[in-house]
């Protein structure tokens, strides 16, 4: 190694350990969400569950004689699942039903 590439490498080593000290002293919290913040991401797994749910109802209606009842049984059955991701992301943040 030479002289110049020595001395590249120790200012890049300083560099490296002021960034490492600055990031290292700043703390993560784990405080729960705001509400905004909880509304909208259950408004978002509803709408993507009742869609999907929606989507594969209307796929059925298509390949089976089920004119009305596919899409019907699919907004249905994604509600549930929509209903169920919300109470799941309730449940990690220490929401839940204390059932125990």
């Amino acid at each position: 190694m030479t002289k110049n590439n020595t001395f590249k490498a120790n200012t890049f080593k300083e560099r490296l350990d002021k960034v490492e000290k600055s990031i290292g002293s700043k703390k993560v919290s784990r405080e729960a969400p705001s509400f905004k913040h909880m509304a909208y991401r259950a408004s978002a797994d509803m709408m993507a569950a009742i869609g999907v749910g929606c989507g594969i109802g209307i796929a059925l209606e298509h390949f089976f004689p089920l004119k009305p009842w596919g899409m019907i049984i699919g907004f249905f059955l994604g509600a549930t699942t929509g209903l169920l991701n919300v109470y799941r992301g309730l449940v990690k943040i220490g929401y839940g039903l204390k059932l125990r």
